[in-house]
């Protein structure tokens, strides 16, 4: 990716085996990989599940920061908080088939809203993959 040079701020997350995302000059949202940085994109997005180990406010806070920061050096281009991919890594560890992730998840389906995700809660309940007391359990989520 040509715009390997051109990122502006990151975060890193994790002590072991972080991740690093970060905003470019355009205001994307790219993650670092052992090939450089490269945008979150949802067909990429399952690199990102492990964020939901942390805890939604905290993370949605350093992310917002990282926003800031951007903003306040641009001027022409500018970052929202809105415009992360939440969604994109909830929906990634709801359609994973792992009960790991499916269990992990909930935390941010209720900060982001069950609303969301009726789709793919759906298909969790319906998935016999994932383990039974995990699939009744979303049926409880508010």
């Amino acid at each position: 990716m040509e715009q390997n040079s051109q990122i502006t701020i990151s975060k890193l997350f994790f002590d072991t085996n972080p991740i690093v995302i970060g905003i470019n000059v355009l205001g994307e949202f790219v993650m670092l990989l052992a090939t450089g940085f490269i945008l979150v994109q949802e067909n990429n997005s399952v690199y990102l599940i492990r964020m939901l180990g942390l805890n939604y406010n905290k993370f949605y806070s350093d992310i917002n920061k990282m926003i800031d920061e951007f903003n306040e050096l641009q001027t022409e281009v500018k970052a929202d908080v809105g415009d992360f991919p939440f969604l994109m890594i909830v929906k990634a560890a709801l359609n994973s088939d792992r009960n790991y992730w499916v269990e992990l998840s909930k935390t941010w389906i209720i900060k982001l809203g069950r609303e969301k995700f009726l789709d793919e809660i759906s298909a969790i309940q319906l998935n016999k993959k994932i383990n039974q007391k995990i699939r009744h359990s979303f049926l409880k989520l508010e």
